[in-house]
């Protein structure tokens, strides 16, 4: 494990420089450590080439958020950093508010980045915070459950937990530098500074998953969780593993047309299952503009008749799967496609698959593909598939008048939009490239730290 010290000691190492880093600060412990240790390290922006920003989020979900961010407004004066505060305002939805707020805070943070030019987005997560979102997880899925007290195994994918760097919304890198750090020592941290922090009182309400998870690990040692980080980095070493033989597979053997229909060639089945997997899993859920891999019964289902050469027709996720003795094909299944209006300037998803603006000024309608599909679009594939893969497509209705105006279409990532894991960078690559893409911005980090 890393003191606070030098776990930022070695995140600033990794870094380019000039950068200039946006600080994501409630108050807490962990963030209030995570400004502290940055100040400290990164000194006069203009001998280290790193400037500090910080930007406090309320949710305004509690009375007393809005004080609470003052007084965060209060300790960067100390440290010299500009801050910034954002309210998440709106109506606040009565289900799933946790992972609404999540959402939003990022969004929020995007846009403080953007305002103030930031190279990057910190975060003060923990290795205690690393272990409640696995031990979370493998609750939510009993039969990757491991007996109490003991840390995962490396070989499921989901154990991987939290990367240390993630893109948020295709835009800003996100960093965690504090992943292998435990809360405890940070505390003591500020403790020899003597500085405070700000205890949120949602941390103590049991009908949160995390907070029931967080007082059941209580009193974990460093030595077990020691064990769980060397677990963590070997699941992470896995599926990064995984995820870039995936990337060469469909690199070596994925045909794709139109971005709406892939030919997996049956060469491929040479890969390790495991490979296959992730390869397969994620291209559905492009194809089917899911934020996640298919559920795992009926994935593993179709997989086993894949494996075994059978040719089959399936539907999951949304996506159609034809199997041949010449390969795999893959399309948007035609059922549930949706029709919308757009307006001039407006910014829209359709379907979950692809981004339309419209120049257009006036309003426009985006439909399912109608009509014969030309045989040229889709040469060498069979007709089911073509057919379905051409209704898939969005069609604007411009209205006559406008007719040469530009109506920009873009296929979007939907497992990677808003957020992309390090360990998944050479996937997403390879897919942006099979789709027309442009390249997935790269972290702003040493060239020698990136290829480790």
């Amino acid at each position: 494990m890393l003191s606070p010290g030098e776990a930022i000691d070695l995140f600033l190492a990794s870094l380019k420089r000039p950068a200039r880093l946006l600080v994501a600060i409630s108050g807490g412990s962990d963030s209030t450590g995570l400004l502290t240790a940055l100040c400290e390290a990164a000194g006069d922006p203009d001998e280290s080439g790193i400037t500090i920003l910080a930007a406090t989020i309320d949710h305004q979900l509690r009375p007393g958020s809005a004080d609470e961010a003052l007084a965060v407004n209060l300790l960067c004066d100390q440290f010299s950093v500009e801050h910034r505060i954002r309210a998440w305002t709106g109506e606040k939805p009565l289900s799933g508010r946790a992972s609404a707020a999540r959402i939003a805070r990022y969004q929020l943070l995007c846009q403080i980045a953007e305002e103030l030019q930031a190279t990057a987005i910190v975060t003060g997560h923990t290795l205690d915070d690393q272990i409640e979102t696995i031990t979370m997880r493998q609750a939510r899925d009993p039969e990757r459950r491991e007996p109490e007290g003991t840390a995962p195994r490396e070989s499921r994918g989901g154990d991987a937990g939290m990367s240390s760097s993630v893109l948020i919304n295709g835009r800003f890198w996100l960093f965690r530098p504090f992943l292998k750090t435990r809360r405890n020592a940070i505390r003591d941290f500020l403790l020899r500074r003597g500085m405070g922090w700000i205890d949120d009182p949602s941390n103590t309400d049991e009908r949160s998953e995390r907070v029931r998870v967080r007082l059941a690990l209580a009193g974990l040692s460093d030595a077990k969780a020691d064990a769980w980080r060397i677990a963590v980095d070997l699941a992470q070493n896995r599926r990064r593993t995984v995820s870039e033989a995936a990337a060469g597979l469909l690199r070596d053997f994925a045909t794709v047309w139109q971005a709406s229909a892939v030919r997996l060639d049956a060469r491929a089945l040479s890969a390790p299952p495991e490979v296959l997997f992730y390869a397969i899993g994620t291209l559905i859920a492009v194809l089917g503009g899911r934020e996640h891999l298919p559920a795992s019964e009926p994935f593993e289902r179709i997989m086993s008749r894949y494996l075994r050469g059978e040719s089959f027709r399936e539907t999951l996720g949304r996506v159609l799967l034809y199997n041949k003795e010449n390969g795999l094909y893959l399309t948007r299944e035609s059922r549930d496609l949706p029709e919308m209006q757009i307006s001039m300037w407006q910014r829209e998803l359709w379907d979950e698959r692809f981004e339309i603006v419209s120049h257009v000024p006036a309003v426009c309608t985006v439909l399912p593909g109608r009509g014969e599909v030309a045989a040229q679009t889709y040469p060498d594939v069979p007709t089911l598939i073509s057919r379905a893969a051409w209704r898939s497509l969005p069609h604007v209705i411009v209205p006559q008048e406008f007719k040469d105006v530009q109506v920009q279409i873009t296929p979007v990532l939907a497992p990677f939009r808003q957020f992309l894991a390090d360990f998944d960078l050479g996937l997403a690559d390879c897919l942006a490239q099979l789709m027309g893409l442009a390249p997935i911005p790269r972290p702003p980090l040493n060239d020698l730290i990136r290829k480790t």
